[in-house]
C-alpha cells in the first residue's frame, strides 16, 4: 500500500547517544497498528501475581510448583514472588501471612474500568510485532512533494524547513493479529526501556494469567500506517561499532533490530531506497 500524509506517525526518533551525523536520510516504515485493551497501571500496593501468591498462602497451600502450574508460570518466579511479599511485610519466613498481607488481601480487586486503550504495532514487512505499546498517536508534518515523494515539514513558521524521505516498499505478508501474550510483552518491554531512558529503578512485572485475561482487540483488523525514523552515519566513526544506523522510531536511540530489516530489504530491492 502507498504511503498517506495523514498515516504517518512520529514519535521523535533519536540517535545514540549525542552522535553527529555526516548523513542521514529520513525514511517511513511500513506497519500495521492494532487497537487494544490492556491492563492500567495501579496503585495498589499487590500486583495480580503477588496477589495470587499470598492468597495461596493464607489457604495454607505453600507448594511453589503447584502455585507454579495453576498460575502457568516458572517455579523460580514464585520464589522470587515469595521473596518479595517478605520483604514488604506481607509473609513471615515461615510463609505465613501476617496482618499486613491480610490487609494487603483486603484492597479491591482489580476492575474492568482497570483498563486503558493503546496501539501496538507490527511490521509490515515482517509480521513481527514491535516491543512498543502507546497511549496516544502522534502525527507528522508531512507532505507530498512534486514527484509524489513525501516531504517531511520541520522547524518553525518563520524558518521553515523541508526533508525528503524514502517509502520502504516490500510484498508485504499477512496482518495475523498478536495474541494477548504477545501485547503484554510489548507493553512491559517499552515500560522497561522507558525506565532506561529515565534512569528509573525497574520493577519486576509479572506475566500472570489474570493479566492475560484483560488484554484484548478491539478490531480484528489494522490499520495501515507508516513510522517516521531515519537512516544515519555517524561523523566520527573511530568509537562506532557499525558504518550506519538506524534510528528506532519511539526515540531510544539506535535499534539493531531495525538495522538488520534495513539492510535485508536493501538486499531485496533496486532503485532510489538501494542507491541511497
Amino acid at each position: 500500500m502507498d504511503w498517506s500524509p495523514e498515516r504517518v506517525l512520529d514519535f521523535g526518533a533519536q540517535p545514540h547517544g549525542n552522535i553527529r551525523w555526516s548523513k542521514r536520510h529520513n525514511l517511513l516504515w511500513p506497519i500495521h497498528l492494532w487497537r487494544v485493551v490492556y491492563p492500567a497501571e495501579s496503585d495498589r500496593k499487590l500486583n495480580l501475581l503477588q496477589r495470587a501468591v499470598l492468597r495461596f498462602h493464607a489457604a495454607q497451600r505453600h507448594d511453589r510448583a503447584e502455585a507454579a502450574r495453576l498460575l502457568a508460570v516458572d517455579p523460580q518466579l514464585i520464589k522470587l514472588v515469595d521473596l518479595e511479599l517478605y520483604s514488604m511485610g506481607a509473609l513471615t519466613t515461615a510463609k505465613g501471612v501476617t496482618g499486613r498481607g491480610f490487609s494487603f488481601l483486603q484492597e479491591a480487586e482489580p476492575a474492568d474500568a482497570d483498563t486503558k486503550v493503546g496501539w501496538v504495532f507490527q511490521d509490515r514487512r515482517t509480521g513481527k510485532l514491535l516491543p512498543r505499546l502507546v497511549g496516544e498517536l502522534m502525527f507528522a508534518r508531512v507532505e507530498s512533494g512534486r514527484s509524489g515523494y513525501p516531504v517531511i515539514q520541520a522547524g518553525t513558521k518563520g524558518a521553515p524547513r523541508q526533508h525528503p524521505a524514502f517509502v520502504l516498499r516490500e510484498d508485504e505478508v499477512p496482518a495475523i493479529p498478536p495474541t494477548a501474550r504477545q501485547i503484554l510483552e510489548a507493553a512491559r518491554t517499552h515500560k522497561k526501556h522507558l525506565r532506561r531512558l529515565r534512569r528509573m529503578p525497574e520493577k519486576m512485572e509479572a506475566m500472570d494469567s489474570t493479566a492475560l485475561d484483560s488484554v484484548s482487540l478491539i478490531s480484528d483488523q489494522p490499520e495501515p500506517y507508516h513510522l517516521l525514523t531515519f537512516v544515519y552515519v555517524p561523523e566520527d566513526m573511530d568509537y562506532e561499532d557499525q558504518p550506519s544506523y538506524v534510528a528506532d522510531p519511539f526515540g531510544f536511540g539506535a535499534s539493531p533490530t531495525f538495522r538488520d530489516a534495513l539492510e535485508s530489504y536493501r538486499l531485496s530491492v533496486d532503485g532510489p531506497v538501494r542507491e541511497m
